[in-house]
């Protein structure tokens, strides 16, 4: 399952980051829970979630921790305050839907920014790492 998330994930890349938006233009969260969604696994179905509100959902299920392929990484100043979202492809890449901002409103506004789903280095504001509850 790991496996089919990425792959459908990576046919996302170059799609233009949208604030708010959950498809075909993603922010951050919307760009994961899609992800999840593809294989059956949003914890909140019918809900559209923030990357702080996806964590602490996640969180509340007590799925395991740990960085490895198809972890769900969450950055930002502290655990009560996360500000992103990814889904790891390695120990040191993440798929995401990045570069943009709460300014980010069209796809105009995407372009200008270089904002899209794309693969980058993990950022150095990690502050946890779920491995989703897939089998």
């Amino acid at each position: 399952m790991i496996e089919a998330m990425i792959t459908y994930g990576m046919l996302f890349i170059g799609s233009s980051y949208l604030w708010g938006g959950n498809g075909p233009q993603f922010d951050c969260s919307g760009f994961i829970q899609e992800i999840l969604k593809s294989v059956g696994n949003h914890p909140c179905p019918g809900q559209d979630l923030t990357s702080q509100q996806l964590y602490d959902q996640l969180r509340n299920l007590n799925w395991r921790s740990g960085l490895k392929r198809g972890s769900l990484c969450f950055f930002g100043p502290s655990i009560y305050h996360i500000t992103h979202v990814s889904m790891a492809i390695s120990d040191r890449r993440m798929l995401e839907a990045g570069g943009g901002d709460s300014h980010t409103k069209t796809v105009e506004d995407a372009i200008r920014l270089g904002a899209m789903v794309r693969i980058r280095p993990l950022r150095k504001d990690l502050q946890s790492c779920i491995i989703p509850d897939i089998l």
